[in-house]
């Protein structure tokens, strides 16, 4: 990690040297900041959710997610300014969860301490993909037509944690003499399953980023905003579990032939190659005069879409505030940007600890 970060501090320096040389034969210099997080959960409220369920009754969902993204960089702009290199330095962390609503009944029901009735069988079925990292990224942008705006962003990370892997089965409850079958198939830096000892592995991965926008008519345009279009990481000899819970072993109990569960599982390391899900953000604005646009946005993480519309007003050299509001999830934004700093927010409360998604993020723009 601090060769990573070294060989960062190196680059920006260098970009930085660069920036000022060139800014003195007409090119402007850029520099930027950018904090974002998005956290969302169908089954219950953020807080609850991080708590691994324990509280109030849950509903019935498929997914949670929380994104944490934090850079720092800059850009040159060449004489045209519509052409530019740029370098930045940035850390993540991303968990994701997928899952059947069963699964998560479940899992309350075991932080609860809730019995179940063992009457129905419940399918199970959850695959996690988180990572933790920070790395360094080159930045292209250019305009390859008259209308057309293009940016590309290949990044390159270090590593330290990750939970990739996949649960599934069926089960009629959480006693002793449960009834189902279980199979576990993980990588992991922490195993939260058996307390394997950590094995501090850390893997080297890249991403790709694209965003582009197209001005149909002076009055119409679209964008679209990608984070991890592709992206690979590859992890050596990483820490696995295979596992199966199943009741198909019979016992002797005092003359009674009764089933009780069996557990077998088998660790190692393997290679693996973990790829991340897909964040894309497609907007489509008209202008209705030059202060007032509104549009519709279509934000995808992975398979989830998340629809919204919005309002926003120009005042001139003071910016532009954004009202919006998302269709999926129930949740309203405010958003305000002018040429030095932006600030988005929104929520589907306005008290955090009842919020089922929250989002902010938050950035700074100096051009010299």
């Amino acid at each position: 990690m601090q060769r990573l970060l070294n060989t960062s501090l190196l680059i920006f320096g260098g970009c930085f040297a660069a920036s000022h040389a060139q800014a003195l034969q007409g090119q402007q210099v850029e520099f930027f900041s950018e904090v974002s997080s998005f956290s969302y959960s169908d089954v219950a409220t953020i807080k609850q959710t991080a708590d691994s369920l324990k509280g109030p009754a849950i509903r019935s969902g498929e997914f949670a997610v929380t994104a944490n993204y934090a850079s720092f960089g800059n850009k040159i702009h060449f004489a045209n300014q519509d052409n530019y290199l740029g370098v930045k330095i940035f850390q993540r962390v991303d968990y994701y969860l997928e899952f059947t609503p069963d699964t998560a009944h479940l899992i309350y029901a075991d932080q609860n301490d809730i019995e179940l009735s063992g009457e129905k069988d419940y399918q199970v079925d959850m695959f996690s993909n988180s990572i933790s990292a920070s790395g360094i990224a080159a930045i292209y942008g250019g305009r390859p037509l008259d209308q057309v705006k293009l940016e590309l962003t290949l990044s390159f990370m270090e590593v330290d944690y990750m939970n990739y892997g996949r649960l599934w089965g069926n089960l009629n409850s959480l006693s002793n003499d449960a009834e189902g079958k279980l199979n576990l198939d993980y990588h992991y830096s922490d195993d939260v399953f058996f307390d394997r000892e950590e094995s501090g592995e850390k893997a080297k991965g890249w991403s790709v980023d694209v965003n582009a926008s197209w001005t149909i008519s002076p009055s119409f345009d679209i964008s679209l905003a990608s984070r991890d279009l592709m992206s690979e990481i590859r992890w050596d000899q990483q820490d696995r579990t295979v596992a199966q819970a199943n009741s198909d072993r019979l016992v002797n109990t005092e003359g009674q032939l009764k089933v009780r569960p069996a557990l077998s599982w088998i660790e190692s390391e393997t290679d693996i190659v973990q790829k991340l899900p897909r964040q894309i953000d497609f907007r489509q604005n008209y202008h209705l005069n030059q202060n007032n646009t509104v549009g519709l946005q279509q934000y995808v993480y992975d398979s989830r879409v998340f629809f919204r519309s919005y309002y926003e007003r120009s005042f001139n050299r003071y910016g532009r505030v954004k009202t919006y509001y998302d269709w999926s999830v129930d949740a309203f934004g405010l958003a305000y940007h002018s040429k030095l700093f932006y600030f988005d927010i929104a929520s589907d409360s306005k008290d955090f600890e009842k919020a089922y998604t929250f989002s902010l993020s938050m950035g700074l723009n100096i051009k010299v």
